[in-house]
């Protein structure tokens, strides 16, 4: 089968072989909230596919992929921001199938993914309700949504949808030389707008009502490390803020901000549909939060470094104490490990196995309170090599 979209309706995919051909009308939200969102269907061939899983969920091992296959699709949602400027992005969403064929996707026309297929039909949810668990991923400086597809896919493996929105003004091929200081919240912003759109989805769309937005597991890279600290509470630093950028007197010593700006820093994009975080290759920035803006975040985070990649890991590790956290260093591990791989010290076959095991393990427990015998083993460090990860828990 293939699927199309029609003017401003987006590509989407129906259950298994249940097709239903349909486009929405715009979808408008408050801000921020989704729009254009739809589904456009054109008959074609039955797609071969794979037999559905059998076994229950909690079975499932963390360090492998799970039972599905892997589909794709992007949707489009905006939002006014602070400053009044419409602000529109793609939404990636990765979801589980049971298709065995279709078109491989190819993130931002460079970049492919063979795993993955393109609009692909949409797998019955194996969890409670009939429902999806949501993961939501934040992309790192000049990077872009499919960062770290390898993560995305294993989710959708083992039956979640997981989803990452395009930081516009800040991705691969727009981030301008000096950043404007607003990108800092609009990240923010952008994680709220993408599960509103999951939470306003037509009923014409197949994933419409079955997402469990309620509960959400965040991951993100490098800057989205950051992002996932301010979505789960970490306060902007307001009043130090306000002296860099739109000082009483004097010059500015970062880029300048408006009123509406400052008034954005001082409201925060905490979003309580965030349960818990999980942050790869990046910190806290205490020149955006003050000294300790993790004080201000009261759910689970995790933390993952790569030893070829000195960001000041243990130094923060530190710096948060007493603050609950666990902390995972990967020997050999570089910046791009937990994204689009490539170090010289450690092959990619081990992000699924190291990164995959602790986020998967990490999310089955704060979301789902999941107390398996491969969960609690994989959260106690007790599955994995520590020659190669330093594990350490507080």
């Amino acid at each position: 089968m293939r699927i199309g979209s029609v003017a401003l309706c987006v590509c989407s995919a129906a259950f298994a072989l249940a097709w239903t051909p349909a486009c929405s009308s715009n979808v408008s939200t408050a801000a921020p909230g989704a729009t254009d969102a739809g589904v456009s269907v054109d008959a074609g061939d039955a797609v071969p596919q794979i037999a559905a899983p059998t076994t229950d969920h909690a079975t499932w091992d963390v360090a492998a992929n799970g039972p599905f296959h892997v589909g794709y699709r992007t949707v489009q949602t905006s939002y006014t921001t602070p400053n009044g400027v419409t602000r529109s992005f793609d939404v990636n969403i990765w979801y589980p199938t049971l298709d065995d064929d279709g078109t491989t996707a190819k993130y931002d026309d460079i970049f492919y993914d063979n795993a993955t297929y393109v609009d692909a039909s949409l797998a019955a949810s194996v969890y409670a309700g009939g429902k999806y668990p949501v993961q939501i991923y934040s992309h790192g400086d000049r990077g872009y949504p499919d960062n770290s597809a390898f993560l995305m896919r294993h989710f959708a493996s083992h039956g979640w949808i997981a989803v990452a929105p395009r930081h516009i003004g800040n991705t691969l091929n727009d981030t301008p030389t000096s950043k404007p200081e607003e990108i800092y919240y609009l990240r923010g912003l952008d994680i709220k707008a993408s599960l509103d759109l999951l939470e306003k989805l037509p009923s014409s769309d197949v994933l419409a009502g079955k997402t469990d937005t309620t509960r959400v597991v965040m991951t993100g890279h490098s800057f989205g490390s950051h992002s996932v600290w301010t979505v789960a509470g970490a306060p902007f630093d307001v009043d130090g803020l306000t002296a860099k950028c739109k000082p009483a007197t004097g010059t500015p010593t970062m880029a300048p901000c408006t009123d509406a700006d400052l008034a954005a820093f001082g409201a925060g994009v905490h979003d309580a549909r965030v349960i818990s975080g999980f942050t790869m290759a990046g910190t806290l920035r205490p020149d955006w939060t003050g000294a300790h803006g993790e004080n201000g975040v009261h759910i689970p985070m995790f933390f993952m470094s790569g030893t070829d990649d000195q960001i000041g890991q243990s130094a923060f590790y530190d710096s948060i104490a007493p603050f609950p956290f666990t902390w995972v260093d990967v020997q050999g591990a570089c910046h791009l490990f937990f994204s689009t791989g490539k170090c010289n010290n450690i092959a990619d076959a081990k992000q699924v196995p190291i990164v995959g095991s602790f986020a998967m393990a990490f999310a089955r427990k704060t979301l789902m309170n999941d107390s398996t015998q491969d969960v609690s083993d994989t959260l106690a460090g007790r599955k994995n090599d520590p020659a190669v990860v330093t594990f350490q828990v507080r």
